[in-house]
């Protein structure tokens, strides 16, 4: 806090850290390692006018965010639900950033695809954000479109990430593709 206090402790400013899939300091720390940092970000969090601590984390796993030591006061303090997208919230998460650079959809009737997909299933947003990455690197640069045959190049939204993964396996050598698979 004492350095926060002396870089940011002007009007002009501040700090703000951002820490994206926070359940994974529960999934991949050790317990030592994920008590130190939740210990310093609730300490930065809650005893630092200068900084501002912004945890993105997944439902499922706010219990035991809440329960690490030092964080979880500051958690439950602060804590700010993100509803779902709505169908046109949807909608714009596609086409918007592609519209944005310049590019559409060809049809426009793609974007109402690719949204009904994503509410087809429950936690299909990361397939879709994988389709749409895939998408975007086949795009017709020359024309500024994202043509519908690019969907199915990429395996559609479900099929975008098995796609991928089943050709990083088979550029892998033989032995290496054998341990890739017994553990997967």
């Amino acid at each position: 806090p004492r350095v926060l206090h002396r870089r940011y402790g002007g009007a002009s400013g501040g700090l703000l850290l951002f820490v994206d899939q926070m359940e994974e300091l529960l999934t991949i720390g050790d317990a030592e390692e994920t008590r130190a940092v939740a210990l310093a970000l609730g300490r930065l969090a809650g005893h630092s006018p200068h900084a501002r601590v912004l945890l993105c984390a997944r439902a499922d796993f706010l219990t035991r965010l809440a329960a690490l030591p030092g964080l979880g006061d500051e958690l439950l303090r602060a804590l700010y639900l993100l509803r779902p997208l709505s169908p046109e919230g949807i909608r714009e998460a596609i086409a918007g950033p592609a519209r944005r650079k310049g590019f559409h959809f060809d049809p426009e009737s793609l974007v109402d695809e690719l949204a009904a997909e994503a509410a087809r299933a429950p936690g299909a947003l990361p397939l879709l954000q994988f389709a749409l990455a895939a998408l975007w690197e086949a795009r017709d640069r020359s024309k500024g479109r994202i043509p519908a045959a690019a969907l199915q190049a990429v395996g559609g939204v479900g099929g975008a990430l098995a796609l991928h993964a089943d050709g990083v396996l088979s550029a892998l050598p033989p032995a290496q593709r054998r341990a890739a698979r017994r553990v997967l």
